[in-house]
């Protein structure tokens, strides 16, 4: 949906605000060692509302033809052979609030780039009808409530119009969706149909476009994409040093003392602390590793009650969100107190956790000592992945459907597919025979993959429809002796065919938190 809203009018008023606003010096500046921004009110992003509230009678015929083309495959993967036989997003357009934007930075190259973030909020009445075989009548989705903040990347910057190479463009965090379904009461175990749905527009918008997963519109059709790529800023290791004035809970028979562990989420992942049984001032000193790409990312910090009884769900004890740039001031160098809230109150529970950054770095001393049985919780390193482009496709153009499968361990990724459209032939920058990918995959080395042979390889198939044109591995050694620990080549993968691709091993560096509060 973004990359039509950018590819008509959004981008270079926008290069053009960030300009106006770093000449004229006159919204408040918001400077530390962590964090570096400009900010500015609701009122300064008004025009690019007011750009897509004009746009939107063509931007929803567009999103819909998208979003019927994003579902159906997903829903067909989840075991629901449902077909989308009307979308109709309404008449209510999106909007943008809450921009912040941030100094321009410099890239390795010297280039330049900068980033923008923005809420992206939608409560729209529409008209979505599904309709699956004769088990399943046709049901809809009168209602859309959704709400994200979102980030932009506007990399690399130069001279020449456009000025901008490209547009990365991504969810800091999974969004907020709500969906009102309509006439789906009479079909038998409805709620597992709606929770499927709802999971497959989340899982839909997590692969594409939830941080570290950024969509890219290129400005400049021959921007290399390489230069485009921007790693993540490290990692954050959150420690969890203990916690303070959880209560007894008073029962008939017996008193509960609880027995409390933490579940701690940043992004896609989430880990948990083990459980102190019987124990009103809990000490964990436990850390875990979350793969970070933005300071805006936020923090979930939830306290449970484990319940010995099979049959009864654990008792929430409270939680807390907070970003990872308020995290890392608050902690400094030791560990921050951190009140949990149950209802938007304090409950009088408290837990003290560290959140450290620890740069990405080429020496491999964190991938050659992987996590212990004990705890599984760390990361060993990172594996970056970008696939640019195929060259040759050994396909007729109208055949061409192609994409680029990875596979390492269990983990299994692909691009999107590259396939030909009449339409779009004889467009700048639009091959199908010699596709464009731009794609980065980056996958965490945790428990599970440190635990893998030093002999498994990464494969990459490039693939067009169903039939396989070609494979190509990586192998750890192969990394390990790069320069760099990179890779970056033009390789024959099948059939006359080439793969233009860039793989990277990395660890990093961590120093161990400061002692913290009893």
């Amino acid at each position: 949906m973004i990359q039509f809203i950018l590819g008509s009018a959004v981008a270079l008023p926008l290069y053009h605000i960030f300009n106006r606003y770093i000449a004229r010096q006159t919204n408040k500046r918001h400077i530390n060692e962590d964090l570096n921004y400009v900010r500015s009110g609701d009122n300064n992003v008004n025009f690019l509302s007011d750009i897509i509230s004009r746009l939107w009678s063509n931007l929803r015929v567009a999103v819909s033809a998208r979003i019927r083309k994003t579902i159906e495959p997903i829903l067909e993967e989840m075991g629901l052979p449902l077909k989308l036989v009307k979308v109709d997003l309404g008449v209510t357009p999106l909007r943008f609030e809450n921009i912040v934007v941030r100094e321009l930075q410099k890239s390795s190259d010297e280039a330049g780039y900068f980033k923008m973030n923005m809420d992206m909020v939608w409560n729209s009445t529409c008209d979505i009808q599904l309709k699956g075989d004769h088990l399943i009548p046709k049901f809809g989705i009168a209602n859309i409530t959704f709400s994200g903040r979102m980030q932009f990347i506007f990399n690399p910057l130069s001279d020449v119009i456009p000025c901008i190479g490209g547009i990365q463009y991504g969810f800091v965090d999974p969004p907020k969706i709500h969906l009102d379904f309509t006439g789906i009461a009479t079909i038998a175990n409805s709620h597992l149909i709606t929770d499927k749905i709802g999971g497959a527009v989340n899982s839909a918008l997590e692969k594409m476009m939830v941080l570290p997963n950024r969509m890219l519109y290129k400005m400049d059709p021959t921007c290399d994409y390489l230069k485009m790529h921007l790693p993540p800023l490290g990692i954050a290791r959150i420690t969890a040093r203990n916690g303070w004035g959880f209560q007894v809970e008073k029962r008939t028979f017996k008193d509960d003392v609880p027995d409390v562990y933490l579940k701690i989420s940043l992004g896609h992942r989430t880990c948990q602390t083990k459980v102190i049984k019987n124990n009103l001032s809990p000490m964990w000193d436990e850390s875990m590793d979350f793969l970070l790409s933005s300071h805006d990312q936020k923090v979930t910090i939830e306290a449970w009650d484990e319940d010995a009884n099979f049959f009864e769900e654990d008792d929430f004890l409270g939680s807390t969100v907070l970003t990872v740039g308020d995290f890392l001031l608050s902690s400094g160098s030791g560990y921050a107190k951190i009140p949990l809230q149950i209802e938007n109150k304090d409950c009088g529970n408290h837990v003290a956790l560290n959140c450290q950054l620890c740069p990405l770095s080429s020496k491999l001393k964190s991938y050659q000592m992987p996590p212990s049985d004990h705890d599984k919780n760390h990361l060993g390193g990172l594996v970056t992945i970008i696939v640019v482009r195929a060259i040759n496709l050994p396909v007729p153009k109208e055949e061409a459907a192609s994409c680029v499968k990875i596979t390492y361990g269990r983990t299994k990724l692909a691009t999107g597919v590259v396939a030909y459209v009449p339409e779009y032939d004889g467009l700048a920058g639009y091959d199908p025979l010699n596709p464009d990918y731009d794609a980065t995959f980056q996958i965490p080395l945790n428990y599970e993959h440190m635990q893998l042979d030093r002999t498994s390889r990464i494969k990459l198939e490039l693939v067009n429809g169903k039939k396989v044109i070609g494979t190509l591995e990586l192998s750890h050694a192969d990394l390990m002796a790069a320069p760099n620990t990179t890779i970056s080549e033009t390789r024959a993968i099948g059939e006359g065919a080439l793969l233009q691709f860039d793989a990277a091993i990395t660890g990093f560096e961590s120093n161990a938190p400061q002692n913290g509060p009893n």
